[in-house]
């Protein structure tokens, strides 16, 4: 019964290996012979040139991202509402706010963009058109939303901050991963390179297939480390300048035996 099982899930992999072989021969268009290598990530994608640190690059993104300039001016405003609230007249039962000269056809805020193109979220600035009631409770509530604005501040602050600190430390862990993995992709492609000269046995399609998949992961980790690279210099709306390195020849991952 076991061998019967057995047989039958080797000629389902026999049937298998054929047509993928005959897929791959009709994307190629037909050519005879498979022995080729892609051409490496090495020579097609970039490599981002980060010189900066973890606190250079938080700090950057403290003084230009959206969302923390949204937010500490939030606060500021909020800290000279409660001044003019301080100074304002104490027999006066209703003060106007700042708020209380904001235009009605004023445009809406738009929604936060994280694609293409960098735009920051709105920050709700808590803020009543008008104070009314005794100069104490004027103040009172002038400071508790005073308050509030500050904790926005904080808030935001540390979250933006955190999701600096993952970014960043995901760049580097891309990059650690590149480089741990250099001596591997040499292998895989030594590999790649004899088993599709020449007819391959059921070992030869095993050591292909784990080849293949490490060539991808490779190609994959170069073009994750391009795109975090271009997200933090979005998150610091530019200010963050990280240069590109044109693709040069890698004696040890170009192409072998072309």
């Amino acid at each position: 019964m076991a061998k019967a099982k057995t047989r039958n899930n080797l000629a389902v992999a026999v049937v298998g290996r054929l047509k993928a072989r005959f897929l791959l021969l009709e994307e190629m268009g037909g050519k005879t012979a498979i022995g080729f290598l892609p051409d490496p990530a090495d020579s097609t994608i970039p490599k981002p040139d980060l010189r900066c640190s973890l606190q250079d690059f938080e700090s950057l993104m403290g003084e230009n991202r959206g969302e923390r300039r949204l937010a500490r001016e939030g606060r500021e405003i909020a800290a000279l509402e409660l001044e003019a609230q301080r100074r304002s007249l104490p027999f006066r039962l209703i003060n106007n706010s700042f708020a209380s000269f904001a235009g009605n056809n004023a445009p809406p805020v738009p929604t936060p963009e994280r694609g293409g193109e960098y735009r920051p979220g709105a920050i709700n600035l808590e803020m009543p058109s008008n104070f009314g009631g005794p100069k104490t409770d004027r103040v009172a509530r002038a400071t508790a939303l005073a308050e509030r604005a500050t904790l926005t501040e904080t808030t935001t602050r540390n979250l933006t901050n955190l999701e600096a600190r993952v970014t960043y430390l995901n760049f580097r862990e891309t990059e650690r991963r590149i480089q741990a993995d250099r001596a591997a992709i040499v292998e895989a492609r030594l590999i790649f390179n004899r088993v599709t000269r020449q007819p391959m046995t059921f070992l030869d399609g095993l050591l292909l297939g784990q080849s293949v998949e490490l060539l991808v992961e490779y190609e994959e980790l170069r073009l994750k480390r391009a795109l975090i690279a271009i997200e933090m210099m979005r998150e610091t709306c530019g200010a963050l300048e990280v240069p590109f390195i044109q693709p040069s020849a890698d004696e040890g991952i170009t192409t072998i035996g072309d």
